[in-house]
């Protein structure tokens, strides 16, 4: 009957039927729309470490230190015109004057003198206005303009840290990007070897209840034995899997709910071109931001010692001052026609010169000049071994690159070793199921070899994260000067 309301012109044989079928559709294309708009398209890691670098909460929270320091670059910016304007005024009732004859005297020419006194009379009040204006313009341009180059510095300084945080990113996203593939890998290995593992036992338990002289029953003793490795590992694996998607969705910042897929299923070595380590190292120098903290932190020490010294000296600035107030207040004694007299809070002042301000306690402000002096000589005396650090690191990071390289090789013909190994064995046993006893070694050897070849993949991957770290580059910004075919900008952050 509801179908009927909205459908009046519909046969009543034929209209549930179709208009439900209908609504039915429309729902599910509702909800396929809904999944599909929260749903990611599957990533590489280069998708996920260019992701972590736009959405990570950490980055979010770093940038801030960055407009920080914009901020006080904007501060010295506003306060060199007139640091100093202040305007004050107010409104109030005033107390009334009497003008009372107090004493009369003959003066030397034969006149009559009185001398006349006001007081204030509290029984009488009036209004009353006053305003008052002060201004200071500096003029220590020189000193000015060393700490606006210095603030300036200091915001290079803050990108230069935050560089830094995105390196850390981009190093971490990389790292759980390829832990996950591990740990998927890992699993489906795992998995796969423990179904082969369970037809090898089931054909063992077969052939012992079939009575087949060739089977014992400590054959298949020693293979149930031998399956806590493997069971330990595919827990492992699992366990590894959960842990890598949350990592993953905090890198990307995904909802909880949200899936985070992959476009990998399997854990390779990375096809990145390592250059040399010359260039390595010319990079490094170009572009760490540790050495750019270091360059623009000496350069803006050396500015704030300019303005150490100069506050050492007079301060010269123009000033202005002027004070106007009026009050109106009853005088009932006075024989004027005006019913309002001048009150003693009636005045206008003014004053505006050149001024010179000289602190007296020399020794602090000469303290403060020497206590930068210090932080400068220090930075300096950092600067004579920092870049040699860096290209340290830069050479022992490529020197764990090119060792990891080597045990991945290495790994990768025992893996083929090991399949070799266990793929005779099958096939023996196969032909004489009495040959179950002498699976149990290559089974292993072959788990073993899986493991450490992925494992060897696994490590040599970081490491190459890690190399790009040392020399001051994230993943992006390496894959986009390769495709540009030039070598790696500055990074702006």
């Amino acid at each position: 009957h509801a179908l009927n309301r909205f459908f009046p012109y519909s046969t009543p044989a034929r209209t549930p039927r179709s208009a439900t079928g209908a609504l039915f559709f429309v729902l599910l294309v509702l909800l396929g729309f809904a999944n599909g708009a929260h749903a990611r398209a599957p990533m590489t890691c280069a998708d996920v470490e260019r992701l972590a670098l736009e959405d990570h909460p950490v980055l979010a929270e770093k940038a801030l230190e960055v407009d920080k320091a914009r901020e006080k670059l904007r501060d010295v910016d506003m306060g060199v015109i007139l640091p100093k304007f202040e305007v004050e005024t107010g409104i109030g009732p005033a107390p009334g004057i009497r003008f009372n004859d107090r004493n009369a005297w003959l003066s030397l020419s034969g006149d009559t003198l009185y001398d006349t006194q006001r007081r204030f009379d509290f029984g009488e009040w009036g209004p009353f206005f006053g305003i008052k204006g002060s201004v200071v313009q500096p003029l220590n341009i020189a000193r000015y303009r060393a700490g606006r180059r210095a603030a300036t510095l200091q915001v290079r300084v803050s990108e230069a840290q935050f560089q830094k945080e995105r390196l850390d990113v981009s190093e971490e996203a990389q790292t759980i990007c390829n832990q996950r593939l591990f740990a998927l890998t890992m699993q489906r290995e795992l998995a796969s070897s423990k179904n082969d593992l369970d037809k090898a036992q089931r054909k063992l338990v077969e052939s012992l209840d079939a009575g087949d002289e060739n089977v014992e029953q400590t054959d298949v003793l020693r293979l149930k034995s031998g399956r806590y490795a493997l069971d330990h590992g595919l827990h492992e694996a699992d366990l590894g899997v959960r842990r890598s998607e949350l990592a993953l969705r905090f890198a990307v910042a995904a909802r909880d709910s949200e899936d985070v897929p992959l476009a990998d299923t399997v854990l390779s070595p990375r096809t990145d071109v390592i250059p040399p380590l010359d260039t390595l190292k010319m990079a490094a120098l170009r572009f760490h931001p540790d050495l750019q903290r270091l360059r623009n932190g000496l350069a803006a020490r050396r500015e704030l010692l300019k303005v150490a010294q100069g506050e050492i000296g007079p301060d010269i600035f123009l000033f202005g001052n002027i004070e106007y107030g009026k009050a109106w207040s009853s005088d009932r004694q006075s024989s004027g026609g005006d019913p309002f007299a001048r009150d003693p809070l009636n005045e206008l002042t003014g004053v505006a010169g050149l001024g010179m301000r000289l602190r007296l306690n020399f020794w602090e402000r000469y303290q403060s000049y020497r206590k930068e002096r210090l932080d400068l000589r220090q930075l300096e005396r950092t600067e004579v071994y920092a870049a040699r650090g860096i290209l340290m690191k830069v050479q022992d990071a490529w020197m764990r690159v090119e060792k990891a390289r080597a045990d991945m090789e290495d790994a990768q013909l025992a893996l083929r070793a090991a399949d070799a190994w266990l793929k005779g064995a099958a096939m023996r046993y196969d032909l004489d199921r009495s040959e179950a006893r002498n699976m149990t070694s290559p089974f292993r050897q072959a788990i073993s070899s899986r493991n450490d070849y992925y494992s060897a993949v696994l490590e040599y991957n970081i490491a190459v994260a890690s190399l790009f770290k040392s020399v001051g580059w994230t993943l992006s910004d390496y894959l986009g000067s390769l495709k540009a075919g030039n070598p790696p900008e500055e990074p702006k952050p």
